[in-house]
């Protein structure tokens, strides 16, 4: 090890200190000025470098190497409901062209299929609800994230992300906002709340442009949250803890606030 710390095979660095002239040797990676006598050895069985770059690097494509796992299963779900379609649409074509004594005979094998592939079901099955045979809605399960102490969200489509406001595990835990992204649901931030501002009770993005998001919590609190810097920029206080808020989708200067009390409060922005 050299005086200026950089750690180097003691044969190696030392030859290479002879081969430069006396008062010329440096070290090889800062350039700092040293000698043989300089040399310190270190006696140690491992010596590990711990490259920070790399590892964020390998974090990276570990979270990239999930992601992309997810969305194979999601495409074998799909193909198999498309196989599962063409089958029930198999089986339908070829009732359409039995006679009435056939066709007495698979009406309970055939209806047993059609309410296999209905009604919603978990873990990527297909929901499907129509009247006389038609589909006229189709509910698939695409992925499902685990969050800790979330409460409500709201979904920001402009940015494909989601606002979740959660409560941190733990005794006494805080009260925060978790931005996600939908693309990458592995990457996150989370966004410190004042403690005067208690259990989030509710929580919409604006319909403007989803540039902010504005929350109602049970500290008697109306506030708007810039997604853009992730800081407060307005908190109204209310007359009670609020339960429920919403933006006028009519005009962008109103805001309602439904409190616990059990009346609602309109708030304008330009009187704030």
């Amino acid at each position: 090890c050299l005086p200026c710390g950089h750690v180097y095979g003691f044969s190696c660095i030392e030859k290479w200190i002879q081969q430069c002239k006396r008062n010329s040797a440096k070290c090889p990676q800062c350039s700092r000025k040293c000698g043989v006598k300089d040399i310190i050895k270190l006696y140690v069985s491992r010596i590990a470098v711990v490259d920070g770059e790399q590892q964020k690097k390998v974090l990276s494509l570990h979270a990239e190497n999930e992601f992309l796992k997810m969305k194979i299963a999601s495409l074998e779900d799909k193909i198999n409901q498309k196989e599962e379609e063409k089958m029930l649409k198999d089986e339908a074509s070829c009732l359409e062209n039995m006679s009435f004594g056939e066709m007495r005979g698979r009406t309970s094998e055939f209806l047993t299929k059609s309410n296999d592939s209905q009604g919603l079901t978990q873990f990527g099955r297909t929901s499907t609800y129509g009247g006389q045979g038609s589909m006229c809605c189709s509910l698939k399960l695409e992925e499902e994230f685990v969050v800790d102490g979330a409460r409500v969200f709201d979904m920001d489509t402009s940015n494909r992300a989601l606002i979740l406001a959660r409560r941190l595990p733990g005794m006494g835990g805080n009260h925060v906002l978790t931005k996600m992204s939908m693309m990458y649901p592995y990457e996150s931030e989370t966004i410190q709340l004042p403690t005067s501002t208690k259990a989030v009770k509710d929580l919409h993005v604006s319909p403007c442009g989803g540039k902010l998001a504005l929350f109602a919590s049970l500290g008697k609190k109306l506030s708007i949250l810039s997604l853009e810097s992730n800081n407060i920029v307005l908190t109204y206080d209310l007359p009670g803890p609020a339960w429920s808020c919403s933006w006028d989708v009519n005009s962008p200067h109103h805001l309602y606030a439904g409190l616990q009390v059990q009346f609602c409060t309109m708030i304008m922005l330009r009187s704030c």
